[in-house]
C-alpha cells in the first residue's frame, strides 16, 4: 500500500470524478435556469418600455381618436424595435375623460412563445404565458387643440 508522490489511488480518482459530476450538474442547472429566465426578463423590459412609450405618445394630443392611435402605434413600434412580434401583443389605451390634465392609461400585454428549455412547463407548472405592463400619465396641459 505504498504510493509514490504524484500518483492518486483509485478511491481518490473516483472521488474526483464524483465531485466533477456534481459540479457539472450544478452548472447545467444554472445554465438551463438562465435560458429559462433571461427571455422572460427581456420581454418584461420590452413590455414596460412599450407601455411607457404608449402613454407618452397618447398623452400628447387632445383628440381621443388620435391619442389612441398614437399610443397603439408607439407601443407596437417599440416592441418591433425590441425584435418582438407586435402581432402577439394587445395594446389598450383608456382615459376616463380625454382633456388636459386628465390621466391616460396604457396597458400592453404580450403572449410568450415556446420556452427555450424543453419541458420547462413540466419543471415550472405555473409559468405565466403572458407579460403585462400598465402606465398612466397625464394628458398634456400645454397642448392647444389642433
Amino acid at each position: 500500500m505504498n504510493e509514490t508522490m504524484g500518483q492518486a489511488s483509485k478511491h481518490e480518482q473516483g472521488q474526483a470524478l464524483f465531485e466533477m459530476a456534481l459540479v457539472m450538474m450544478l452548472f447545467t442547472f444554472i445554465f438551463l435556469g438562465i435560458l429559462a429566465v433571461a427571455p422572460r426578463i427581456y420581454v418584461r423590459l420590452a413590455v414596460d418600455t412599450a407601455a411607457y412609450d404608449c402613454a407618452t405618445a397618447a398623452a400628447q394630443t387632445l383628440s381621443v381618436g388620435r391619442g389612441v392611435y398614437q399610443g397603439r402605434e408607439a407601443a407596437q413600434e417599440t416592441l418591433a424595435g425590441f425584435r418582438l412580434n407586435p402581432v402577439r401583443s394587445a395594446v389598450t389605451v383608456v382615459a376616463p375623460k380625454w382633456d388636459r390634465g386628465q390621466p391616460v392609461t396604457c396597458v400592453v400585454g404580450y403572449e410568450h412563445g415556446p420556452a427555450l428549455v424543453p419541458f420547462l412547463n413540466v419543471l415550472i407548472p405555473n409559468l405565466p404565458a403572458r407579460t403585462e405592463a400598465r402606465v398612466s400619465l397625464l394628458i398634456a396641459t400645454f397642448k392647444s387643440r389642433w
